[in-house]
């Protein structure tokens, strides 16, 4: 069992898919299933990636190849994001952000800089 997420809306691009691509496979572990950092995700696999799109589809997340634009999750539960995300952000258009909802109605957001990724948690307020 996992922590069910889907994205509810997303401004991410990757600017520079092949810095991106080569970022990935060079932080990808040799192992294949449970290393700290990728423990949902085939090491090897990432490593063979072909483009950049093919690297993050095997990280679970949609690419459109030709704009770079981060499209949707193709998993179902919460795994390594913040290790792949701190990979790319250097390659991210700073100001993009994947806006998440967790299985609980917890809200949040990956926030790219072009340098970094800050994951931002949403409060809710009601009016009085």
């Amino acid at each position: 069992m996992g922590y069910r997420m889907t994205v509810t809306e997303c401004t991410a691009k990757v600017l520079d898919q092949p810095g991106a691509l080569a970022a990935l496979k060079a932080a990808a572990p040799t192992g294949d299933w449970g290393s700290a950092g990728w423990s949902w995700i085939r090491g090897s696999a990432v490593r063979e990636a072909a483009t950049f799109q093919d690297a993050l589809e095997r990280c679970r997340w949609d690419v459109d190849s030709t704009t770079g634009a981060i499209v949707d999750f193709l998993g179902e539960n919460i795994g390594d994001e913040d290790t792949i995300f701190a990979v790319i952000a250097p390659f991210m258009e700073p100001g993009g952000y994947i806006q998440m909802l967790g299985e609980d109605g917890e809200r949040w957001r990956w926030c790219f800089d072009g340098k970094v990724c800050a994951q931002k948690t949403a409060r809710v307020e009601w009016e009085d």
